[in-house]
């Protein structure tokens, strides 16, 4: 019997309702059991012990799980994607106004020398590698090192966050984060939520679970953007708490953000919004207070 097989059969002797064994057994030729028992172990008795699944609980429970996470991650990626766009845009402009055009390669700029380094190594990695028209252009007509509106456009939002990090707190740093809508010397809770956020952006290009994680990294909740909110800092919706806040700060607007979360968890209505970390009062928090 074929793998797929008997993983169904195993799946429907263990209480599996609302999908016939081959129908099962096709979806695991494309969808693997270990990319899909993320969404099926929450409907286990227990995990370790009894792993029958617990009464009413059908295939398009878990099926809708599924596609609701994919459909999710697809949204969540595109608006990361251009708060990684306004970082990289505001980093360069301050500080090529006040350093010059290469100023990424200024060691005197950066606390710590080996993550200089090491960020720079990796900067100029993602450029070597890139086969962009404008690289080819400016290393057949020039010489020495790009300048940073170029490097930066082929490197990664981790890139960009660690080498934002590592910067010395100065007045060009602090204007980037009054820019993202905090105050001056604040810049360390910033940090953590572009480090999340990088963290979060990861999972979603390996296709990895989400809507139901419990995050390795936290992002720093302060007082003044979090007051009198009731979150859980390891679950998704201070994600995407974070990811409202920052498309408001960065010119976009955060309502057609909003807008396409509502209408999606409108679509899948079975999904358990819990398992995310929503308060009761989601909707108040994201649409009406000003954080």
């Amino acid at each position: 019997m074929p793998i797929t097989l008997e993983v169904a059969d195993k799946l429907i002797a263990n209480g599996l309702q609302g999908i016939s064994k081959q129908e099962l057994s096709n979806i695991l030729n494309s969808i693997s059991y270990y990319r899909l028992r993320g969404y099926i172990y929450p409907y286990f008795h227990s995990y370790k012990n009894n792993k029958t699944i617990k009464n009413n609980i059908t295939w398009e429970t878990i099926w809708n799980d599924y596609n609701f996470d994919t459909e999710l991650k697809g949204l969540l990626f595109q608006e990361i994607g251009k708060i990684k766009i306004a970082l990289k845009t505001v980093l360069i402009n301050v500080f090529s106004l006040k350093y010059g055009q290469t100023w990424y390669i200024n060691s005197e700029l950066y606390y710590d020398s080996t993550h200089y380094e090491n960020d720079k190594n990796e900067l100029f990695h993602h450029w070597d590698r890139s086969s962009e028209k404008f690289k080819q252009h400016f290393k057949n007509k020039y010489q020495g090192n790009p300048p940073s509106w170029m490097i930066f456009k082929t490197s990664s939002f981790g890139n960009g966050s660690k080498i934002f990090e590592n910067i010395k707190n100065c007045y060009t740093k602090q204007l980037m984060t009054e820019y993202f809508g905090f105050r001056k010397n604040s810049e360390k809770v910033l940090i953590s939520w572009l480090r999340h956020l990088v963290y979060l952006r990861n999972i979603i290009a390996h296709h990895g679970l989400l809507f139901s994680k419990i995050f390795i990294t936290v992002p720093r909740l302060s007082k003044d953007k979090f007051n009198n909110i009731d979150i859980i800092p390891n679950k998704l919706f201070v994600s995407i708490v974070i990811i409202a806040y920052l498309l408001k700060q960065t010119g976009y607007t955060n309502k057609e953000f909003i807008s396409k979360l509502i209408k999606l968890l409108n679509k899948y209505p079975t999904v358990d919004i819990s398992l995310m970390g929503f308060p009761i009062n989601w909707q108040e928090i994201l649409l009406n207070y000003d954080i």
